[in-house]
């Protein structure tokens, strides 16, 4: 099982990946700002949203790493 060329290629796209974070985070502001009006509120429900969301874009990343190191 040779995961060497497989790592290289998602490292070529990782610039790729670092919009992910920005644009969570742009996403989880807007929609907590839209159900609580406390700053605290937002500022806690957001960054929870936003962990919630990029843990689950990571599985799904690694869940298709995973289907596809022998094709």
């Amino acid at each position: 099982m040779n995961l060497i060329p497989n790592s290289i290629t998602i490292l070529a796209q990782l610039p790729v990946l670092y919009y992910m974070f920005p644009l969570t985070a742009a996403i989880s502001l807007v929609y907590s700002a839209s159900r609580y009006e406390d700053p605290q509120a937002i500022l806690k429900k957001s960054f929870r949203l936003f962990m919630q969301i990029i843990i689950f874009m990571l599985g799904i990343l690694l869940l298709l790493y995973i289907l596809s190191v022998n094709l």
